[in-house]
């Protein structure tokens, strides 16, 4: 803390004030002939700097009291009273002790030491007019008004970043202050870093306005920025990120990243990378956003900022898995095989694996579950997008890869990613490598045509982009599909099928509601879902292609298309419809039977169990007259009834003990639909 001694000498009173590392104000005064009393009051003062200078604020009190006491008309001696009542944190007396002194009293230091312990009151309204009285006189020699400045910028510091008077004030003596102190000086670090602030603060206060693409944020960033750089050990604590992220919030992300592309990449890397990839991921710009994340990692990591940067790691490298395993195929005829860059993205987020889940061990992080849960789901992802791609061995690697993370607890996400489900298709996938060469000869081929309509989508054309993602949502479904059953069976049922991308559009839409015939024990259905489904009558000539005498070859016929406006979903862009379709019923089973499901997926939350789900939906119809399937019976609701062998392990695991117990030894002959 700065202080000043004044000394007194002998045959007349010198006062002498020394600012220590602010300066020095000298100041004399003539008290006249020497009285008894003013001898006495000198003495005391004397008594009092001595007890001051040891820094025994108590005693050196009680002894400028006595000389104030002896001589009332001395300001000198009430000044020094009012700093040693600052001294023993005595804030209100000091402020009322140095308020007490006369205009005409030597404004520094007293005003700096009143306007201090204004501060330190909290009065900050009666500091910032001292504060602009003081400013308003001329500068003495000794150019002190410099050491107010300093006052002024942390004065308006505590202002509420909305107050007027906080960049009125500042626009008024900013450019005087600068002119004063031309170049980088320890002393003003913090005056630096207050005006820094203020700036700064002012262009996060216009971003939260919406006004976040007016020049107004853009001017006082700048001037921040440019103080940020000259407020020495106090850069470290401006975080000029917090612009940007306010911007974040008013989804001005264009401007963020322009924004914070000016702060050096080395200052405040967590924040700025973190910011960074919240921006791209808000222009839906993935890889971008995956790029700026993982160079922030490579950075010494901020205090508290590890669960952000590994949040949004998870989420960029998690959305490029799926993106790629969605990504646009050829837009006509076959579909050709999926790109690698989903399993490209899945081997970089196995690159952290052990990284995030020792951190998030060492410190209980909350969301544990969740990123356990959202990594399993992309491996789970690539291992499908493995499978279309004719690698079985790889996909076994990866669901094994989701098994192992799911298997160290998801919490409330196991509903969502089933272990034994996951260890099911990691078998299934090993069974394919092993044994799909080797088709034993009593192997029952079961063959499928799948069409995406893809025309058109709520009257509009639908990209080539949007009908390859269909029809590669679709592969995918239809891939795991034919190795679980293939792997269910024991080998002794095979699904092949054909996936055709068709330019048509579905030209009429029926409503309906499907509920189940079992009731719970209130007596209502345990479902109700209404459904919009294709018009097949609505088709004209492309129902005759559909069943020409060309596919009569096949057990079923499977389609595709988008979702409609008139389907209760909010996802209907993300979303499609499939149906299966036995169009003759002329094969073994005879009776001219026929069976159609039609069910609708949101193709970003499903993985290929769907497509196994609504397949045995068809299974259940065409066995209806020798077993009595329950629909649904796998859920939690339908426990009451479930077989006495299930044991509530999920819908694959129910469907593979129905193949084990049921479909196996009763044979596959109900199924097969085609003409011979």
């Amino acid at each position: 803390m700065r202080y000043w001694v004044r000394l007194a000498l002998a045959g007349a009173l010198v006062m002498v004030a020394a600012c220590g590392a602010q300066g020095t104000h000298a100041r004399v005064v003539q008290t006249g002939p020497a009285t008894d009393p003013a001898r006495l009051a000198g003495a005391e003062y004397s008594l009092s700097i001595k007890a001051y200078r040891d820094k025994n604020w108590p005693v050196a009190l009680v002894h400028i009291q006595r000389a104030l006491a002896l001589a009332p008309d001395n300001q000198d001696y009430r000044y020094w009273k009012g700093i040693i009542l600052y001294q023993q944190a005595d804030y209100p007396a000091a402020l009322s002790t140095l308020d007490a002194l006369p205009l005409s009293y030597a404004w520094y230091p007293a005003r700096w030491y009143q306007t201090e312990s204004a501060l330190r009151t909290a009065r900050t309204n009666e500091a910032l007019a001292l504060i602009e009285r003081v400013l308003a006189l001329p500068d003495d020699a000794a150019k002190n008004q410099r050491h107010i400045y300093d006052l002024l910028w942390r004065t308006l510091g505590r202002l509420a970043p909305g107050d007027p008077r906080r960049m009125q004030t500042t626009l008024r003596h900013e450019a005087n202050w600068l002119a004063r102190v031309p170049f980088q000086a320890p002393e003003h670090d913090a005056s630096m870093y207050w005006l820094a602030r203020i700036r700064l603060d002012e262009a996060v206060r216009l971003a939260r306005l919406g006004t976040g693409a007016g020049q107004g944020v853009d001017d006082n960033f700048t001037r921040g920025l440019a103080l940020r750089s000259r407020a020495g050990r106090y850069t470290k604590d401006l975080d000029p990120t917090l612009v940007a992220r306010a911007l974040l919030e008013q989804r001005q992300f264009a401007k963020a990243i322009d924004l914070v592309s000016k702060i050096p990449s080395s200052e405040h890397p967590s924040a700025r990378g973190w910011t960074l990839t919240a921006a791209w991921l808000g222009l839906g710009r993935t890889n971008e956003a995956a790029r700026a994340v993982e160079e922030s990692l490579t950075r010494p990591i901020q205090a508290g900022w590890q669960a952000a940067l590994y949040t949004s790691w998870i989420q960029t490298q998690t959305a490029l898995v799926r993106i790629n395993a969605e990504k646009p195929a050829a837009p006509a005829g076959e579909l050709d095989g999926l790109e690698a860059g989903a399993l490209q993205a899945a081997a970089v987020l196995a690159s952290r694996e052990r990284e995030i889940f020792d951190w998030c061990r060492n410190t209980s992080w909350e969301h544990a579950p969740w990123a356990r849960y959202v990594i399993a789901w992309a491996w789970a992802r690539a291992a499908e997008v493995a499978l279309v791609r004719g690698d079985a061995g790889a996909a076994a690697r990866w669901y094994g890869r989701a098994e192992g993370l799911v298997a160290q607890g998801i919490g409330q996400y196991e509903a969502n990613l089933n272990r034994t489900t996951l260890a099911h298709y990691r078998r299934a996938a090993e069974f394919w490598q092993t044994r799909r060469e080797r088709i034993k000869a009593d192997t029952v081929r079961y063959r499928m045509l799948a069409w995406v309509f893809a025309g058109q989508e709520d009257g509009r054309p639908v990209t080539p982009g949007r009908q390859a993602a269909l029809a590669r949502f679709l592969s995918r479904g239809l891939a795991q599909l034919s190795a679980f059953f293939f792997y269910a069976s024991n080998g002794r049922l095979l699904v092949e099928y054909e996936v055709f991308i068709r330019p048509e559009g579905i030209p009429a839409y029926r409503n309906g509601v499907w509920q189940p015939v079992e009731r719970d024990a209130t007596g209502k259905p345990f479902a109700s879902v209404n459904y919009v489904e294709p018009d097949m009558d609505s088709l004209g000539p492309l129902k005759n292609e559909l069943f020409s005498p060309a596919n009569r070859d096949r057990d079923a016929f499977v389609f595709l298309y988008p979702g409609t406006s008139s389907e209760p979903s909010s996802e209907k862009l993300a979303g499609a419809t499939a149906g299966f379709f036995h169009p003759f019923g002329n094969g073994p089973t005879g009776g001219g039977k026929r069976a159609r499901i039609n069910a609708r997926f949101a193709m970003a939350g499903v993985m290929a169990s769907g497509m196994i789900h609504e397949m045995f939906h068809h299974i259940e119809d065409l066995y209806r007259d020798r077993f009595s399937f329950v629909k649904h019976v796998y859920k939690q609701d339908y426990r009451h009834l479930w077989p006495a062998w299930y044991r509530g392990t999920g819908e694959i695991d129910y469907y593979y003990e129905i193949f084990r117990r049921i479909l196996n030894p009763a044979g596959f002959g109900p199924m097969l639909m085609r003409e011979r």
